[in-house]
């Protein structure tokens, strides 16, 4: 048996022979106190506490690496394995005791390493954080790289809750980011402290930022991209470690240390990150932690920093800058997503500053409209349809309890013309009409085919979106004008969607090399459907130069532009603002331009 008594209190576990003991030993170690376990000698709790708290909170993992028993004698081997930048191992013996049936220790401060005695302890130094890795894009241009910046924050020093609310409501504002989120870690920092927002050049401070009452900046040199807010979707953002995201991370990170905290920066952060150096030294008991020095003769442990590694992306340091100045001046939610449509690589993924809070050209689904037209097109030629019959363009027709009427802006002429025609020039009560002949399976089936609907870990969040299969005469015709509630895309979506066409088969767009996917269950696009798709994306192109395939749409108040060149698709998202001059063609042809 081992031990009715212990050293710290709790209960005893049985144990039969020398090597349960050794275990039970062996798992109250890695806990970092002895209870449960029954003393023979000695006294551990001065040295663990001594040791342990020279470890600053760390906690090593201990097991057992040999047992050499007698009936009444075990001498047990310890293995030692603590969590530094580098697993620090070494081995140290124990000695057990047999009374009646219990396992006793006969304790000494050489379980614990095997240079202590009762008058020094180990004592962890940490060096400083490592050089944290650049991210680079095609052809090593590098996006991100450590920049001396300003970090704008909340400092909570004498804020009341209701002051705390506001201020930090406002600071987000500022700094165009997630106003939720913010204030939950602000609500978890304590009362203070400074709560960094993001990092910005001083060339970019946002106007009256300090007006705000507690809003503080600090000068900081962080990892930066080449603008603020650049590729944020994509490339992510870093901040300081708060006592729940150190521990999250492990016994690696320290509070306050610079950690990935979204995007690319936030999924490699170990690798970007690199190790901080650790080193453990034999210190004198009667001094205070801190207070002694590494020595040639008292180091047992050394581990040198290991900077972090650079990340390569798929990121076109030219398309992704042309899409961020294009969006630069807009004051209402736009994004822009750009992939090459042989590879799927993400060429760029843009927001404007109010689309920027949540990455809105990566994780935002909408409705698309018609700008969703090819999978239209697709579902009800794979419902049977001939696109090439006649139909009638009409000014309303009635589905359901609905009255669907045209655009205001409509301009495809009215009368008889082929349904493939009507889909291109957008006569929405044509395209309703045929409702009549969709076979409702066949919308996600052509989503998929098309390079929607599916979810892949490509390291940085992603939503291409979704078309579930319509109910109802209503719904049916909605998911023709890529109105229903079920048929929703993002702008990467609806990018995928355009390479798809051009590639003639599935594409999934991805950031970084290797990290690559192929959709799997997807119909295989036949050669009429691709010369189908690829016909009426032609109609609307004219405008668009370079791009020689568009398709556009409008729903819930946005605008599209969808459509592909040479070897790139892109697609456009832009909020209607009577007072944005700004276009998605515009947009369009800026990006494009530099894609070609």
């Amino acid at each position: 048996m081992l031990l009715a008594g212990c050293a710290g209190g709790g209960e005893s576990q049985p144990a039969s022979t020398a090597k349960d003991a050794a275990t039970s030993l062996a798992t109250a170690l890695s806990a970092g106190n002895l209870d449960g376990i029954q003393i023979n000698q000695g006294e551990p709790d001065p040295d663990l506490e001594a040791v342990y708290g020279g470890m600053n909170g760390l906690l090593p993992a201990v097991s057992v690496a040999h047992v050499s028993p007698t009936p009444n004698v075990a001498t047990v081997k310890l293995a030692y394995a603590w969590p530094l930048s580098s697993p620090w191992t070494y081995e140290t013996e124990a000695v057990l005791v047999k009374d009646g049936d219990n396992w006793k220790l006969n304790w000494a401060p050489t379980v614990l390493h095997p240079r202590l005695t009762s008058t020094n302890r180990l004592e962890r130094q940490r060096g400083e954080a490592s050089e944290r890795g650049n991210i680079t894009g095609l052809g090593s241009a590098v996006l991100v790289e450590a920049l001396p910046v300003q970090m704008l924050g909340l400092d909570k020093t004498g804020l009341d809750q209701p002051t705390v609310e506001d201020s930090a409501r406002r600071v987000a504002d500022k700094a165009k980011i997630d106003p939720e989120a913010y204030l939950k870690k602000v609500h978890a920092a304590g009362p203070t402290a400074f709560v960094d927002a993001t990092p910005v050049r001083q060339s970019e401070l946002p106007a009256d930022f300090l007006a705000i009452k507690g809003a503080a900046m600090r000068t900081v040199t962080v990892p930066a991209p080449k603008t603020t807010g650049f590729a944020q979707a994509l490339l992510g953002r870093v901040g300081y470690a708060t006592a729940e995201q150190a521990a999250e991370v492990g016994n690696t990170v320290n509070e306050g240390d610079i950690i990935g905290v979204s995007g690319l920066q936030k999924t490699y952060d170990k690798e970007l990150r690199g190790s901080t150096g650790n080193r453990v030294f034999l210190a004198d008991r009667a001094e205070a932690p801190g207070a002694g020095r590494a020595t040639t003769s008292n180091i047992v442990a050394d581990f040198p920093d290991v900077p972090g590694q650079s990340l390569s992306t798929t990121i076109d340091d030219d398309v992704q800058t042309a899409a961020e100045e294009a969006l630069a001046s807009v004051k209402v939610p736009a994004s822009v997503a750009v992939v090459n449509t042989e590879t799927g690589a993400i060429l760029a993924a843009a927001d404007s500053a109010e689309a920027r809070r949540t990455d809105a050209s990566m994780t935002q689904p909408v409705r698309p409209g018609l700008a969703g037209s090819p999978v239209t097109a697709l579902a009800l030629i794979r419902s049977g349809v001939d696109l090439n019959e006649r139909v009638t363009c009409e000014k309303q027709v009635v589905v359901g309890d609905r009255t669907i009427e045209n655009a205001d802006n409509y301009r495809g002429g009215n009368g008889q013309m082929t349904l493939a025609r009507a889909i291109a020039v957008q006569c929405e009560t044509a395209i309703a009409a045929a409702h009549t002949r969709l076979d409702a399976a066949k919308v996600p089936e052509a989503a998929k085919s098309l390079g929607l609907g599916a979810t892949y870990d490509i390291g940085v969040p992603m939503n291409l979106g979704e078309a579930a299969a319509p109910t109802g005469d209503v719904a049916k015709a909605e998911a023709l004008l890529g109105t229903n509630e079920g048929y929703q895309a993002s702008a990467i979506g609806l990018a995928a969607m355009a390479a798809s066409v051009k590639a003639k088969q599935p594409v999934v767009p991805f950031v970084v090399p290797g990290r690559e996917f192929r959709t799997e269950g997807a119909v295989p696009l036949t050669d009429a459907e691709v010369k189908a798709l690829d016909d009426l994306m032609r109609t609307n192109a004219g405008s668009y130069s370079p791009l020689s395939r568009v398709v556009t749409g409008t729903a819930d108040g946005r605008s599209w532009a969808v459509g592909f060149g040479t070897d790139y698709a892109l697609a456009v998202v832009l909020t209607d603002d009577k007072n944005t001059s700004t276009t998605t063609a515009q947009i369009a042809r800026r990006v494009a331009t530099a894609a070609r």
